[in-house]
């Protein structure tokens, strides 16, 4: 989260489902001094784009047919990103999951791996 300060840019958050969507924007609220109206989700329920956005891999990546076009990867092509976070990025690879990162321009990427931890 530190990164997100230094960058001082828009930060688009990608993850692997709508719960892990909802820790990450409960996380930022709790340990940054980012603000509710300052934060978005993005799935297929909500579509809230704000300066710091959290989205599912799988809405990015959504069309309704084979042969169209990524109807909600536009719209983050057209936001200028200053900072793309890509949690659980080991599952980058699947060529669905490409699609982010060969699509979404920005200057600077931030590669998160899951890592369970025993409490």
């Amino acid at each position: 989260m530190a990164c997100m300060a230094e960058v001082q840019a828009s930060t688009l958050v990608l993850t692997t489902s709508v719960t892990a969507t909802r820790q990450w924007v409960a996380e930022l609220l709790d340990k940054t001094t980012l603000q509710a109206d300052q934060v978005g989700e993005y799935n297929g329920s909500i579509k809230d784009v704000r300066p710091v956005t959290v989205a599912t891999y799988n809405i990015m990546t959504w069309r309704p047919r084979d042969d169209a076009e990524f109807t909600h990867l536009q719209l983050f092509d057209q936001r200028n990103w200053g900072l793309i976070i890509y949690d659980e990025v080991h599952l980058l690879p699947a060529p669905v999951f490409q699609v982010t990162a060969r699509c979404v321009s920005t200057g600077l990427r931030q590669l998160l791996f899951g890592i369970s931890v025993a409490r």
